[in-house]
């Protein structure tokens, strides 16, 4: 059952619900109904939305057009945002095309999560115009940051930022904040006796004998990140030259494979998550960005960093519209490992990568969305953690027994160890009470 949502205008805008139990709430003037359009010209819709009390929502703001008579022709939709949580004004943005027939338009904002009832969502301030229109007028509220990596428009509490930026970190150092190994992780020339497979452009690649339901010899974007990452910290001790062209060759790989929306992807089914035939993984998404801000601090090539840039779009994408973001029990936004549309997993080592990833991104770039993008997954896993609680020396794999109806998955193997060890680094990135506690349980100290 959909709860209905109680959305509040302010300055001058009614906003109701379209419908009792409808997630959509629609904005107009007061006694004006849907404004004119003419066909072929561009429009936008901007609202200031504001969520003070409520626990993380992913809206999105949506153009309906519409016939002289009323019918709807079609709709655009923005980008994701994600507002609640004592985050502050969020801008809500969206623009498109009036398409061939359309007379009027309805501004839209599309509650896309699964609130609670009683939510309240504030919308501070909006307009809808001609996108030149908006363009000339200026921000919102208040001048919005010039920088032309600001996508995202995620905003965070004063202080935030520079709260999680205060440790000691360097995001061009070593992976995993450990020191430089003396150890390459693989001669080159590569040899199948003591290395990964490797395709005939030395890119690495994974022959799959019915893992999770895999079969053949695939490209893997995760494996191919951590190879650069390994290759990339042992350069910085080894200095050879072999071992920056492996790490810069991976990296390549990675720009070339993005898609325009940001996404790496794993190109065949994943039969164990009932995933779609091409998926993307926050794990992936988490690995590229590390490896992709140390290449563009190695090299100054801004095609690194800009590509990095992009690969943060999914983590404020919805799993369902392609994107990595789902919600634990429609409350904690979480960065799935394995997105899957029919069950989801809350895997727990893809989520911690994810989020160093994101750290070493946001320390690389603190004008990006990463900043955000991390504090919003640091705060959902320091509720969530108890959740992965097995038994003292023991965490557990996914959350698929509560979400699946699946026997708990012990994080068996290296898992538990990997749950350890992701959990030190993070904590010392922005230390917690819990992370410590749960460290400490699991590693059986």
């Amino acid at each position: 059952m959909i709860s209905p949502v109680r959305v509040q205008g302010r300055s001058g805008f009614a906003v109701t619900n379209a419908a009792r139990g409808n997630y959509t709430a629609w904005m107009s003037r007061p006694g004006e109904g849907a404004a004119p359009v003419a066909s072929a010209e561009r429009y936008a819709f901007e609202a200031a939305i504001e969520a003070p009390r409520t626990p993380y929502q992913a809206i999105r703001g949506q153009i309906e057009w519409r016939r002289s008579s009323g019918p709807v022709i079609s709709y655009t939709q923005g980008d994701l945002y994600v507002v609640g949580g004592g985050q502050g004004v969020q801008t809500v943005f969206v623009s498109g095309t009036a398409p061939a027939q359309a007379a009027n338009a309805l501004p839209k904002i599309a509650i896309t999560s699964n609130p609670p009832l009683g939510v309240v969502v504030d919308v501070v301030a909006a307009r809808f115009g001609t996108a030149a229109a908006i363009a000339v007028a200026g921000p919102l509220l208040c001048q919005q940051s010039s920088h032309r990596r600001a996508h995202l428009r995620l905003s965070v509490r004063a202080g935030s930022s520079s709260k999680i930026l205060r440790h000691k970190h360097n995001p061009f150092g070593p992976w995993l904040g450990e020191g430089p190994t003396k150890n390459e992780p693989c001669p080159i020339p590569h040899s199948e006796k003591t290395c990964p497979l490797y395709d005939k452009h030395d890119i690495p690649v994974i022959h799959y004998n019915g893992y999770l339901g895999i079969t053949g010899t695939r490209y893997n974007p995760v494996a191919i990140a951590q190879n650069g990452l390994e290759f990339y910290s042992s350069y910085l001790y080894t200095h050879k030259k072999i071992q920056r062209q492996q790490a810069l060759r991976d990296a390549r790989w990675l720009v070339r494979h993005q898609t325009r929306n940001g996404r790496w992807l794993y190109n065949f089914r994943a039969p164990a998550y009932e995933s779609a035939p091409h998926w993307p993984s926050a794990m992936a998404q988490g690995g590229a960005l590390a490896l992709l801000v140390r290449v563009w601090h190695l090299t100054g090539d801004e095609r690194y960093l800009t590509a990095a840039e992009r690969g943060l779009l999914p983590f404020s994408q919805p799993v369902r519209y392609g994107g990595v973001l789902d919600f634990w029990r429609g409350r904690y936004p979480f960065y799935e490992e394995a997105p899957s549309k029919k069950f989801p997993t809350f895997i727990l080592n893809g989520y911690l990568y994810a989020l160093i990833g994101l750290y070493d991104m946001a320390r690389a770039d603190p004008n990006s969305a990463a900043i955000p993008l991390y504090l919003i997954g640091y705060r959902s896993l320091v509720r969530m953690l108890p959740l992965y609680d097995y038994a003292p020396g023991m965490s557990v794999y996914d959350l698929e027994y509560l979400t699946d109806g699946r026997a708990k998955a012990r994080a068996g193997g290296q898992y538990n160890g990997i749950h350890v060890h992701l959990l030190g680094v993070i904590n010392s990135y922005t230390p917690n009470r819990v992370l410590r506690e749960y460290r400490k349980k699991w590693s059986g100290s």
